[in-house]
């Protein structure tokens, strides 16, 4: 109880500690699967899929479902188990109700279980098939009592009665001893069972009454064992004590990959994975909640599928899948075949139907056509320079154009091809998954297959006769215009899997399962070669210079002299920089050697690699950035890229440590650790990089470091000359905007001076009127009167007067002089129009100099016509009438005038004026209007005005005071350069 709690605290919240997650991709009915009841999976010796549906029995090849055993019994029952015995040829299936058949040489037979009172036929199925050192196959029943024996030569089954459990559900065999159960719980007592295996006991304690458990074990890859009973998984790792996991149900299976993922089908749950430390990884997907699944198998290139109850098919591919360097485009799908173009360059297929042109740079390009994507690509043949069929032969690619060229015109149907022959004219013959096709364009529609239980992989012309030689699944076969035939017959070496094969002279080299054969003449042997590994599983020869023979084998790549094929043979392999051992296919062009090493393409010059040095140097692979740009030492990479990628080929990859790489980005930096030759840096900002890259050999030295140099420009924006462009732009904007400001505001003030000039010169217009018409009226009353001493005193004034006028009309500012003379002229011609005569005195303070100061012209003069024509005029003889004017100095610039008068006062003025008996004076109205436009142009005037009143309160005058600032004029030079600029203004 105490393991249980913390391991389910674990697959409960495992989305937080996931270690990574893995991709899904889903296949079911809407994406060609003929069923989305998938019952069991098997991956056979071939790579291919084989699916169990409830609608049959289906070889998936990555193109398309074949359907197995039609028009057998196979084809009548739910297939449940499969199982494959490639040294035999031979595949055993299980259907529901008890239903068994085999498989051989393509033929379905169905075996007849014996007449057993015991053995219960109306359900259930057989699981665990063994194969014993004499051929049998051993398997259990799912609801019968005992172990079922399959004698493949009789075609016989024979019971085993086995009493420890009411049901066995699974059989392997170790040491002649059955390790896997299945049992149920009877009567109404405790029961208790015990394991022993590899020298571990476990106890496997039994429910109470009659729940179902089961116990069963499986032997890993890597060796591990897995107990699994009910909802606990006991593991069998480590020697001091197995480890223990348990789940929230029961466990239906466990399965390991090659990396040491246990995949776990769990009843309610459906498939749950742990990495090697038990921690729970998540799947990137929801869609398995609650869904049953089947089954759970690896296939070859590292993938993983399993089938469901109700879903179909879903495959999980890992993000850390380690792929060749330079193309990170291919993670998740391994090269399959090869074909080079010329000394620099290769063409390639992927497991995903995707074509690869790559040269020994890392510079790739890829296509992947839309119409079959995800489908494997078998084989490459290359009919011309420009022409080479990528596993189809509706439509070709073309190396130097780079593109891919359809044949609408071709059937589509001649597809999944690893092989192909030109016969003449428009004849082709296909080597494929499905046998040969005889392909006439000339009748696209007319299809002649033969061979079609044989699964074709090469053909070639047979230089003594022009017979066709094909190789086969099955052996070597003969084409010729007599038919098809086994050449030779009854031999058992050309009755093996034949994956390629070569002429080299007269003598032919097939590549087997079992290592190479060669054929001369009549006589056929397996060549055994001096080597210290023997080469076995060949999976692709080429001739060079018709010296050597390259043999890509799961056991290393292998370089024979064919002069001397019993010598010693060099081997290339993970101690000469390869990362991998397992070769899937070798090209040879001008020397230079290609070679599907894993799931990495790789290129060398055989001459620089000897096979007997364990130890090479370290080199930069290539730089990446953002999963796409290959960096060109150059040029650096756009500021859009963030994260850079260095890959580097190790070759020496035996080590001693877990991280057998080191890199850091500074000599004084710490040191990061890396598993695999990929050193990611995420969040790289513009600058310039140097990493530093160590490797570890197999004692743990690290080796000589290689460095790799990047740069990464910063954008636009962030460069010196933008920054001082903009600076600049910033300083020109900000000078046109000043000075359109500035252009803008003296425009205004002149169009404002000039505005009010005018408005000035606008009012004295009115006033010059209203004096001459004054003056005339009083010169008009005296020529009426006769008096013509008056008049001519008058006239006299009135010129002196006019004078004064014309000069004030003209000019803003006058003297102070000028205006006492006019206010004195103005004073006097009044006074003598005036009945009875007022007297007036005009003054100023003896510290003013009048000739020096300038005022506001036709400033005062208003506020004396107002004391004389409503103030004096109406005093009507009351008494005589006195008008008083005195300039005062205030100090500051300012100058004080007071016009004091003895007249009736305003109010009884503004009554005479009422009764329309009085003068309406315009000059103070005009005054009134000036004062603002004074004040703006720099010569700020106030005004106020009091009524005066005697002892006894009755008004006895008016007094108004004026005050305006002043300008000193020094000499009369200068007074006329003041006027000329103030014009000028």
């Amino acid at each position: 109880m105490c393991i249980r709690i913390p391991v389910l605290l674990l697959f409960l919240w495992s989305s937080i500690v996931q270690a990574q997650e893995l991709v899904l991709r889903h296949i079911d009915e809407e994406r060609g699967l003929p069923s989305n009841c998938v019952l069991d999976l098997f991956v056979d010796s071939e790579g291919l899929l084989w699916v169990a549906t409830n609608n049959g029995l289906y070889r998936y090849d990555g193109f398309t479902y074949e359907r197995m055993g039609v028009g057998t019994g196979l084809d009548e029952v739910n297939v449940v188990r499969m199982k494959e015995f490639p040294e035999h040829d031979l595949f055993v299936f299980s259907g529901y109700g008890m239903r068994l058949f085999t498989m051989q040489g393509g033929t379905v037979n169905e075996v007849k279980l014996p007449e057993d009172a015991t053995l219960r036929k109306d359900g259930g199925h057989m699981e665990g098939f063994v194969m014993d050192a004499e051929g049998r196959i051993h398997f259990g029943f799912t609801e019968s009592v005992g172990r079922g024996v399959l004698d493949t030569d009789l075609r016989s089954v024979k019971v085993l009665k086995d009493h420890r459990g009411n049901a066995s559900i699974r059989v392997e065999e170790r040491d002649g001893q059955v390790t896997s159960w299945m049992a149920m719980a009877h009567g109404n007592g405790m029961r208790s069972d015990s394991i022993s295996v590899d020298g571990y006991r476990i106890a496997l304690p039994t429910p109470r009454l009659s729940k179902m458990f089961r116990y069963g074990s499986a032997r890993s890859p890597s060796g591990r064992v897995y107990f699994t009973h009910n909802e606990r998984i006991t593991i069998l790792d480590r020697p001091e004590a197995p480890r223990t996991l348990v789940l929230p149900d029961m466990v239906l299976g466990v399965t390991e990959d090659d990396r040491g993922r246990m995949w776990v089908r769990v009843w309610k749950h459906g498939l749950l994975v742990f990495d090697r430390d038990l921690k729970h990884l998540g799947i990137g997907s929801d869609e398995l909640r609650d869904t049953h699944v089947t089954a759970c198998v690896q296939d070859g290139q590292g993938g993983i599928w399993f089938g469901t109850i109700d879903q179909g098919l879903y495959y999980c591919a890992s993000p850390e899948v380690v792929c060749f360097p330079s193309r990170s485009k291919l993670k998740g799908a391994k090269p399959t075949c090869l074909q080079a173009v010329d000394r620099e360059e290769v063409i390639a297929g992927t497991g995903d139907a995707r074509i690869v042109q790559l040269n020994r740079n890392g510079t790739c390009i890829i296509h992947t056509p839309e119409e079959v994507a995800g489908m494997e690509v078998k084989g490459i043949v290359r009919l011309a320079p420009d022409e080479v069929y990528v596993g189809r032969f509706n439509e070709h690619w073309d190396p130097m154009r780079r593109r891919l060229v359809a044949h609408r015109q071709r059937n589509p149907k001649w597809e999944t091809m690893y092989d192909l022959l030109p016969l003449g004219g428009e004849r082709y013959l296909l080597a494929t998954i499905h046998g040969l096709l005889h392909a006439d364009l000339a009748h696209p529609r007319a299809l002649l297959r033969s061979l079609h239980s044989a699964r074709c992989t090469k053909l070639l012309r047979d230089p003594r006769d022009q017979a066709i030689l094909v190789a086969t699944n099955k052996g070597l076969f003969r084409l010729s215009s007599d038919g098809t035939r086994a050449v030779p017959p009854k031999v058992p070496l050309l009755q093996r899997r034949i994956q390629d094969m070569a002429w080299h002279g007269d003598s032919l080299w097939l590549a087997t399962i079992q290592g190479p054969v060669l054929v001369y003449g009549d006589r056929v042997w397996s060549a055994h070669l001096t080597s210290c590994f023997a080469p076995t599983n060949i999976r692709s020869l080429v001739v060079q210079d018709d010296r050597w023979m390259w043999l890509a084998t799961m056991n290393g790549l292998f370089r024979l002299d064919l002069r001397d094929p019993g010598g010693t043979c060099m081997r290339y392999g993970r101690a000469q920089g390869l990362p991998s051992d397992a070769m899937v296919d070798v090209a040879v062009e001008q020397g230079r050697v290609w070679v599907i090493s894993g799931a990495d393409i790789c290129t060398f010059l055989p001459e620089a690699v000897d096979g007997t040095v364990q130890r090479m140097p370290l080199s930069v692979l290539s730089v990446v950035g953002n999963d796409t740009l290959v960096h060109d030492p150059r040029r650096p990479f756009s500021h859009h890229v963030d994260r850079v990628t260095v890959l580097v080929r190790d070759l020496d990859l035996r080590r001693s440590l877990r991280t057998p790489y080191r890199f850091r980005s500074s000599s004084g930096a710490e040191w990061s650790m890396s598993t695999g030759p990929e050193m990611d840096l995420v969040g790289l900002s513009p600058g310039t990089y140097t990493l530093e890259i160590q490797a570890a050999d197999a004692n743990g030295q690290w080796g000589p470091s290689v460095f790799a140099t990047w740069s990464i420009a910063p954008p636009f924006w962030s460069t010196f000359w933008f920054r001082a462009l903009l600076i600049l732009l910033l300083v020109v904007l900000v000078i046109m905007a000043t000075t359109y400001l500035r252009n803008r505001r003296h425009r205004e003030q002149l169009l404002a001076a000039e505005v009010q000039h005018y408005h000035h010169k606008a009012l004295l217009a009115q006033m010059e009127p209203h004096f001459l018409y004054n003056a005339l009226n009083s010169i008009q009353g005296f020529v009426a009167d006769h008096d013509v001493g008056s008049s001519t005193r008058y006239l006299a004034r009135f010129a002196k007067l006019m004078r004064g006028l014309l000069n004030a009309a003209h000019n803003d500012h006058i003297t102070l002089r000028e205006e006492m003379d006019t206010l004195s002229h103005y004073c006097a011609l009044e006074a003598l129009r005036t009945t009875p005569p007022f007297s007036f005195r005009i003054t100023a303070d003896a510290d003013i100099v009048p000739e020096q100061l300038l005022i506001p012209s036709f400033l005062v003069q208003p506020y004396a016509e107002n004391a004389i024509r409503h103030g004096l005029r109406n005093l009507c003889g009351e008494r005589s009438g006195e008008l008083t004017i005195h300039f005062a100095w205030k100090g500051y610039g300012y100058l004080c005038c007071t016009v004091c008068d003895n007249g009736v006062g305003r109010e009884r003025a503004r009554r005479v004026t009422a009764q329309g008996e009085g003068w309406r004076s315009l000059g103070t109205r005009i005054n009134a209007e000036r004062v603002p436009l004074l004040s703006r142009m720099g010569s700020p005037v106030s005004i106020d005005t009091h009524d005066l009143h005697d002892v006894d309160g009755q008004a006895c005058g008016t007094k108004v005071v004026v005050q305006t600032r002043v300008r000193m004029l020094a000499s009369r030079s200068n007074r006329e350069l003041t006027r000329s600029d103030e014009v000028m203004n």
